[in-house]
């Protein structure tokens, strides 16, 4: 590259730059040929250089022969250095191949510049000496066990150099993201600097055993609840049930942190004993279920009882499907000499029954100081069953309000946050999103919507804020009734704001015209799903937005113009039809899985020693049974496990000796009529009852019988049944129309 010939040729032959012939791949640019002449000197423009084809990759190139003008130097495509230098630049429009004369003819333009001076080199700076920065990290790290995880520290661990515990250097080796040290004392924190070649770091680091981070580590930790364990952060436990009924040892220090969404049944408290000190922990939307309680919760959220202590504690929380049951003990059902510190909890219940916050039984050194529940349900805050135990400042508020208007909960409520050595026992923790997965539904009356807060599990008491669609709403609270300024009708994301939570539900309020359709609608179960035709009430399916089922959504699909309801509960029921026009709809309808509509059907359901009736039954129309006498003794078949729904509908003209049914267990007979029935108690001295002589968990209701005694020998012992064998039989709104011919004493049961 880069060549400048001037050529002299004596023989007046045509001369080449180069020869053809060139390598595939190789470069050959800015060949340029100065003026050629003859022997003495004259422009010679009938000998010239030619540029051989080839198979090379070809640059720019130039030729010069025939111009009468001396050229001093040129070179194509870069400056020629040199004093006075001129260069040629070749338009390259202007070229043309003579190829008679293998020339090349172009017009050439001139350009003059300034000599460049020739450039110094410059020599590479002298690297700065390195001076490490001076890091602070914010975060707490734990030492558990001699491990310090420093993950997100912005540490490369790989290149530590040095580390020094308050002061003193210690030894240790790296792995990964992880330093491997002494051990430190369980429960204190120490300052470690941690050194690299590109800075100095300084953080906390308190030492344990373990720091808890996930919800799965908390479970496997309560499923073997020993050593010095802490929490390193909140923890979400997304409802999932706590209690693996161990004895709870060593210590749980919770730093001041939260665990939400606990799950407590009435089965297991989080422990069976407290054996060791659970503190400094906040428990938000802890709900405890007594699904299951029979007469009372014997069960504490931490356990049966203890000898421990529990203290500098913050617990929201629910207790649900209580019922008619007493709670013997919200802490703990019954404590062996517990101390219990410095608990705040805020709860509410939907029992109907006394509560204990406190154990309901207690030793001589039980103790508990500055214990207060804010709950509107009311909590006995005494150790029932021994005066020799030490109650000091536990107290009941009904509101949050009155609590922090109380002089003696002021004069302890506030200091705890830190503990004695200034470890913090309750941090700041931002309200908690809660998303409600389903939606309500509201008739605006007169600008206003009114919304049951315990179907979104909101405690009345503690709401502090409402917005309506993102902006602040005007409302008014009656217990857990929320009343809402609504201008017009639409789907709008409700948030009720809490101390501890933000619960976010989507709302439908609704102002339509309704109509109420005359006709009920039967539908039959099948796998889960119920076909409602519309047709005949000439309402268009499509239309159909939201179905109400006593005032709750349900979901539901469309095909054709039916309605397929999924999850319709059973029975007769209101249906509100929403639609995106200006109407909806009220219709009755019942959702069953077989139906009864003559006396086969009848007799079958009844059943026999072959099989039990199952699922939901109902009656369609009055049935005349035309004077059957019904089988006796063990030939009527299991217990009824069934519901028998009769729907208002009668049940006529027969005769039955030893009941209707064995018994009913698990089942429902309701709403019905039984019509001129005979009982034949031939052979059945005592007589026995319609429903069996035993009844268990089940319900019968709304029952009219009207029955004719015959043969009766003794006093009859129970025209219904005899005797309930279960808490959960519930018998109700039961009329008997009884005409005893034996003049024998009869009993209802």
């Amino acid at each position: 590259r880069n060549i400048v010939l001037e050529i002299t040729n004596k023989d007046n032959k045509f001369s080449y730059a180069y020869s053809s012939g060139c390598v595939a791949g190789s470069t050959i640019e800015g060949i340029v040929g100065a003026q050629c002449k003859w022997e003495n000197g004259e422009p010679n423009p009938n000998i010239g250089i030619n540029i051989s084809e080839g198979n090379g990759e070809y640059a720019p190139w130039a030729y010069t022969g025939g111009f009468a003008e001396k050229i001093d130097w040129m070179i194509a495509n870069e400056n020629v250095k040199g004093e006075n230098s001129e260069l040629l630049l070749f338009n390259s429009p202007y070229w043309a191949i003579d190829t008679s004369a293998r020339t090349i003819n172009m017009n050439p333009v001139k350009f003059t510049f300034e000599v460049e001076e020739e450039e110094v080199p410059v020599q590479p700076e002298q690297p700065e000496e390195v001076i490490p920065d001076n890091v602070k990290i914010v975060d707490t790290y734990y030492n558990e066990k001699g491990s310090l995880d420093l993950t997100n520290s912005g540490i490369d661990v790989s290149k530590v150099t040095e580390v020094t515990v308050n002061g003193s250097t210690v030894s240790f080796t790296a792995n990964g993201n992880v330093l491997t040290v002494a051990a430190g004392v369980n429960g204190t924190e120490a300052t470690y600097v941690i050194t690299t070649p590109t800075a100095i770091y300084t953080l906390n680091v308190f030492a344990c055993d373990q720091a808890i981070a996930t919800a799965d580590e908390f479970t496997a930790w309560v499923a073997n609840p020993t050593g010095y364990v802490v929490l390193a952060n909140n923890v979400d436990m997304k409802g999932a049930i706590v209690g693996a009924g161990k004895n709870m040892g060593g210590t749980f220090d919770g730093r001041g942190y939260a665990i939400y969404n606990i799950t407590i049944t009435e089965e297991a408290g989080m422990f069976k004993y407290v054996g060791g000190t659970f503190k400094n922990v906040q428990l938000i939307n802890l709900v405890q279920d007594c699904t299951g309680a029979t007469s009372a919760v014997t069960k504490g959220i931490f356990g049966d009882n203890g000898w421990g202590t529990i203290e500098n504690i913050l617990i929201e929380a629910k207790i649900k499907n209580l019922g008619a049951n007493h709670h013997y003990g919200f802490l703990c059902y019954y404590d062996a000499n517990m101390k219990y510190k410095n608990i705040v909890v805020y709860v509410e219940s939907d029992g109907t029954e006394w509560h204990c916050g406190l154990p309901s039984g207690a030793g001589d050194s039980s103790y508990a100081e500055n214990v207060c529940f804010v709950s509107s349900t009311g909590f006995d805050l005494t150790f029932n069953s021994n005066a020799n135990a030490t109650v000091i400042n536990c107290k009941t508020y009904g509101s949050e309000a009155a609590m922090l208007e109380a002089v003696d909960f002021n004069e302890w409520g506030t200091p705890w946050a830190t503990d004695a050595n200034g470890a913090p026992c309750m941090r700041e923790i931002s309200a908690q999103a809660i998303v409600l997965e389903n939606s309500l539904s509201a008739e605006i009356i007169s600008g206003e919507v009114s919304l049951n807060l315990a179907a979104m599990g909101v405690r009345g008491t503690a709401v502090t804020k409402v917005t309506l669609g993102g902006a602040n709403v005007a409302y008014t609270l009656n217990e857990n009734t929320l009343t809402l300024n609504v201008a017009k009708q639409g789907n709008y994301q409700l948030a009720v704001y809490t101390k501890f939570a933000i619960y976010f539900v989507n709302v439908f309020c609704y102002d339509l015209e309704t109509i109420e359709l005359d006709e009920a609608f039967l539908a039959q179960n099948v796998q889960g799903n119920a076909l409602v035709d519309l047709s005949a009430y000439g309402v268009n399916a499509s239309s159909v937005t939201q179905v109400l089922c006593n005032g709750a959504s349900i979901s539901f699909g469309v095909e054709g113009n039916c309605l397929v309801l999924t999850g319709a509960p059973y029975g007769d029921q209101t249906y509100v039809l929403m639609t995106n026009g200006q109407y909806r709809y009220i219709v009755e309808g019942c959702v069953y899985d077989s139906a009864i509509t003559n006396a086969e059907e009848f007799l079958a359901w009844r059943g026999n020693a072959d099989g039990t009736p199952k699922g939901y039954y109902v009656l369609l129309n009055n049935i005349d049974m035309n004077g059957a006498v019904l089988s006796a003794g063990s030939a009527i078949g299991n217990h009824v496990i069934s519901t028998l729904d009769g729907r208002g509908y009668k049940v006529s003209n027969f005769t039955y000796g030893a009941g209707l049914v064995r018994g009913v267990n698990g089942g429902s007979i309701k709403n019905i009529y039984f019509d001129n029935v005979t009982q034949d108690c031939t052979g059945i001295a005592n007589g026995y009852g319609f429903f069996g002589n035993y009844v268990y968990a089940c319900t019968i209701e709304n029952v009219y019988l009207d029955i004719t005694t015959i043969n009766l020998t003794g006093e009859h012992y129970g025209i219904l049944f005899r005797s309930t064998q279960n808490a959960s039989a519930v018998v109700r709104n039961i009329v008997l129309e009884i005409t005893n011919k034996d003049n024998k004493f009869s009993y209802a049961y």
